[in-house]
């Protein structure tokens, strides 16, 4: 059982908060005309590091040991770090009234804001489309106009900051322990995955780790197809690392491929699925076979409880998951890749291995291949058996 809690960038406003204090003392904060840039998120008024700046990723760094001397988590979820803002424009801090309030949805603006329209970074000639709205491009996200270090506009910086924010966790918990950190990070950018593992955040359709929420009518159908993917998080639940699985397919040249199907709509019991070319094949029923040529759509029942899903691969990394760098060095890690051919209903499998040691010593052994499309049946055979 692993412990990973989340984190957002946004610093509360709070002159008796000490990460706050300590953030101010050190200078390491968007500006916006000279002051912190203002926003607000879950906690009401706060402040965005600026991750851009090389005070500020030591000041992170010092926050999260801190942090981590009184809870030693095993990795880090920063969350919020497109940057998303809960408000638009230049804000400031109402006198008038509590903000937020306590009562109603915490995502609804409560600070006095107004519109940034006098310069070209905030209100070019385009818009965007948020959500269906058609809106400037720093609606709902720090202002496009505000200042990282050394003079960068957010209009030019925005879509890194929470790579920027990836590689500042990174350095700090490697620095904790020295083991590889796991940290999962909502807003990616080129080159993120050296960093931080990716989730989509706050969507309904996902492809590499998800999440699943509560008020999400076909929440089921997801947590099924979530068992097959690398992760799978419940929101306002747990989160569950999926160990991965291996298994291999014949349709020419061995490949890996990934399809699944789902009903988008309440109650219905069929989808209408396109396989690509190849011949694919029903995992929990392995007569059952669809050759596709140019790709076609095939109907396919696909009740609640049953999971329209065909997968294959054919290479192999294995390690301890703690290795800072995932490489092959002085028995610490194995790696597999796997060939096959097929001839008059015979088929030859073999594997090449790089580095055996550290798999075999820990007793790590293919225990059976399921060999599938001979004679519309499955074969398995047991290696070294």
């Amino acid at each position: 059982m692993k412990y990973i809690v989340i984190i957002d960038p946004g610093i509360g406003v709070n002159s008796s908060y000490g990460v706050y204090q300590r953030g101010i003392v050190n200078d390491v904060f968007i500006k916006y005309q000279g002051e912190p840039y203002l926003a607000q998120v879950w906690p009401g008024a706060v402040n965005f590091p600026d991750f851009l700046n090389p005070k500020t990723v030591e000041w992170w760094g010092d926050e999260i040991r801190r942090f981590h001397e009184l809870v030693p988590v095993d990795g880090l979820w920063i969350d919020m770090n497109e940057a998303s803002n809960f408000c638009s424009g230049l804000c400031k801090i109402p006198k008038d009234k509590q903000c937020p309030s306590g009562t109603g949805p915490g995502w609804v603006c409560c600070l006095d804001c107004k519109n940034i329209t006098k310069t070209r970074w905030d209100d070019p000639p385009y818009k965007i489309n948020a959500s269906g709205l058609q809106v400037p491009i720093g609606y709902k996200t720090i202002a496009t106009s505000a200042v990282h270090y050394n003079g960068v506009l957010e209009y030019d910086a925005h879509s890194i900051y929470g790579f920027s924010q990836a590689i500042a966790t990174h350095k700090a918990l490697q620095g904790l322990e020295g083991k590889r950190p796991f940290i999962l990070s909502r807003s990616t950018y080129v080159g993120s995955g050296k960093y931080a593992a990716h989730w989509t955040g706050d969507n309904q359709r996902h492809l590499g780790g998800f999440e699943i929420f509560y008020f999400y009518y076909d929440k089921f159908w997801w947590i099924e197809v979530g068992a097959f993917l690398p992760l799978l998080k419940g929101s306002c639940e747990l989160l569950f690392p999926k160990a991965g699985t291996l298994s291999m397919g014949f349709s020419g040249p061995i490949r890996q491929k990934c399809t699944w199907h789902e009903c988008s709509s309440k109650g219905n019991s069929q989808v209408k699925a396109l396989f690509p070319p190849g011949s694919w094949y029903s995992m929990f029923n392995m007569t059952r076979i669809i050759t596709s040529e140019g790709g076609q759509y095939v109907n396919l029942d696909a009740p609640l409880h049953a999971l329209v899903m065909e997968r294959a691969a054919g290479k192999l990394f294995l390690d301890d998951d703690e290795l800072q760098e995932m490489k092959l060095a002085s028995g610490s890690a194995t790696y597999v890749d796997f060939y096959a051919t097929v001839s008059q209903g015979t088929v030859k499998l073999w594997s090449e291995v790089q580095e055996s040691k550290f798999a075999l010593d820990k007793g790590w052994k293919i225990g059976k291949v399921t060999v599938l499309g001979l004679g519309g049946s499955g074969s398995t055979i047991f290696p070294g058996g």
